[in-house]
């Protein structure tokens, strides 16, 4: 690097972020300009001499030149030689010290010269000298204005003797001239500092620039990686979605054309397994939207591994067993702190995956605590995975073995859904297999330190509740007849007071003045007009401070999640069953107790 500058060479502050870089820049220009023959210098140099001859001495003036001459080639080849290496920042600045080292050196001994032999000059002579000498320092100025010091240096190196001597002429004139020179000095190092700051600015756009077009470029990319994604996306779900809903549309054609209460009674049977798939897809699509909106957060209390796995094993113990899978589980007797309905969901794909993929053997689970980490495996004896995929298998929709999307198979979403899940609770997910046998995916999650706390564990709720909903009334803001008939159908025979409303408006004229004060308020997202759901709820709060007020959607989209959320709305998307919306009312319920 150049010598430390002065005012205009340096006023990027530290934090620049292109600071390293721009000197970087500077210091190659410099050296590639250093690169240039030095031959206008040889030239000026020797004719110095010639016009000297008659008045100094011929060994003087000759050792001079050669000194000079000598300088400038060395220091042209250093040029040479250090702008064609590659080198570090550090290097780099090493290298050019050592240039302007031998060009500031090369300045003073062309200064020296004024003082040794100008007294015994005639005035021309002593002219001419001058004019030499402010080509020279205005040469050295054009060819280093990406380093203004070091020709400052330089500039001083000739021009400061050349004022000295002067000045040692005792005549006025010289006086003059000397002042002049010195004025000269300091004038051409600001301007050079101006062209300096230009240069630099010049530099930092053109890097900025150059990033510009990278992130376009990258974001361009990740676009089109994103759009292709989504379009891979849609296509499958879209052919997922369509699979119950023809099932159910053969199996409605079979019920009207059912003869006897017993046929309407087997094909009305046949309705809860395209109605159990449209759930998990749905169900699956929301949970990846409420994941992407940064809506789900970790609550963390004491637990043991048993209140993790026994659940999940008690869930899926048949299934592995109709398969004849031997599903295990070992777990250690630590106490954990972390969020067990996050793990137990972390869990369930993976076991869930783990039964797909294995046709004969064994899956295993196990759990245990580690220091400040919980290690969660499950291991199986399946097909295993292909090297070329493994990457892949945490993608959204990515189904390895099933082109056709075989709904056996599920959606290609649980490990998606497992891998968000994992970096919310800042943990990391490791894949090891092989083809033909099987695979372990190994998960490290932080487990917090915290205090005992008897009876931590929650116990699971059962997994449904009946028919029945502990509300007196209910107001239902919606605004699609076909879900109004049912609900109407539903509440009436759950005998349940329930007033209905098609828009906002209508619900602020139902409640306006007290007329009716609901326990519960189902408010609908998408409502006509210009209030939806979310604001209607706000307005509504005002006037109906005890009910309990739930967001009922099918808009899955991450800025409304985040909304509601922020607006401290629960939500329970569609589709939504009796079971359900008792499940919400009574987590509601007692978070408000």
């Amino acid at each position: 690097m150049a010598l430390k500058p002065k005012e205009g060479d340096e006023k990027v502050a530290p934090e620049d972020p292109y600071s390293e870089a721009i000197s970087a820049e500077l210091h190659c220009i410099f050296l590639k300009q250093g690169r240039r023959f030095p031959f206008a210098t040889l030239v000026v140099v020797w004719l110095l001499v010639f016009v000297a001859l008659d008045s100094a001495s011929m060994r003087v003036l000759l050792t001079w030149a050669g000194v000079v001459s000598a300088l400038a080639i060395i220091r042209q080849l250093l040029c040479v030689a250090y702008a064609n290496a590659g080198s570090t920042p550090q290097l780099l600045q090493r290298r050019l010290r050592i240039v302007v080292t031998v060009w500031v050196l090369s300045g003073l001994v062309v200064g020296a010269g004024a003082l040794i032999w100008f007294p015994v000059l005639s005035l021309e002579e002593r002219i001419v000298f001058s004019i030499a000498y402010l080509a020279a320092y205005t040469g050295a100025v054009v060819v280093s204005l990406s380093s203004p010091t070091s020709s400052f240096l330089f500039g001083a190196g000739v021009l400061g003797p050349l004022a000295f001597a002067w000045m040692l002429s005792a005549r006025t004139p010289g006086l003059i001239i000397a002042l002049i020179l010195l004025v000269m000095l300091i004038y051409v190092r600001e301007a050079a500092g101006d062209a300096y700051d230009a240069i630099r600015a010049a530099i930092r756009s053109k890097l900025r620039e150059e990033e510009l077009v990278r992130r376009m470029e990258q974001h361009g990319v990740e676009l089109e990686t994103a759009m292709r994604a989504k379009s891979q996306f849609l296509a499958a779900a879209s052919h997922d979605l369509r699979q119950p809903v023809t099932s159910m549309n053969l199996l409605l054609s079979a019920l009207f054309a059912s003869r006897d209460a017993q046929s309407v009674r087997n094909v009305a049977s046949k309705f809860e397994a395209p109605l159990r798939a449209l759930e998990e897809i749905l169900s699956s699509l929301l949970e990846v939207s409420r994941l992407e909106a940064g809506i789900i957060e970790a609550h963390r209390r004491v637990c043991t591994p048993d209140e993790i796995i026994a659940p999940v094993v008690a869930e899926f113990k048949p299934r592995a067993a109709a398969r004849r899978l031997n599903l295990r589980a070992t777990n250690d007797e630590a106490e954990l702190f972390t969020d067990p309905e996050l793990v137990r969901r972390i869990l369930r794909n993976l076991v869930d995956n783990a039964i797909k993929f294995t046709d004969e053997g064994s899956i295993q689970i196990d759990l245990r605590a580690e220091g400040s980490a919980m290690l969660l495996s499950v291991t199986d004896s399946g097909r295993g995975i292909p090297n070329e995929i493994q990457n892949r298998v945490f993608d959204d929709y990515f189904q390895g073995e099933n082109p056709h999307r075989d709904r056996a198979q599920g959606l290609g979403l649980g490990l998606s859904i497992v891998r968000r899940l994992v970096g919310l609770l800042g943990g990391e997910a490791k894949l090891t297999s092989a083809v033909g046998r099987g695979s372990r995916f190994d998960l490290r999650l932080p487990n917090a330190i915290a205090p005992y706390h008897a009876g931590g564990g929650s116990g699971e709720r059962a997994a449904r509740y009946g028919t029945r909903l502990s509300v007196s009334n209910i107001l239902v803001v919606e605004d699609d007849r076909l879900v109004v008939d049912a609900m109407s159908t539903l509440f009436r025979t759950l005998g349940i007071e329930a007033r209905f409303a098609l828009d906002g408006d209508e619900a602020l004229m139902v409640t306006a003045l007290g007329r009716f004060i609901p326990d519960v308020a189902l408010v609908d997202y998408g409502l006509p007009g210009a209030i939806d759901g979310i604001a209607l709820i706000r307005e509504l709060r005002v006037r109906l401070t005890r009910c309990v007020f739930v967001l009922v959607t099918g808009d899955t989209r991450p800025e409304v999640l985040r909304r509601a959320a922020d607006s401290g709305i629960p939500v329970l998307h569609k589709p939504i069953t009796v079971e359900r919306l008792n499940e919400k009312l009574e987590e509601l319920t007692a978070r408000e107790g």
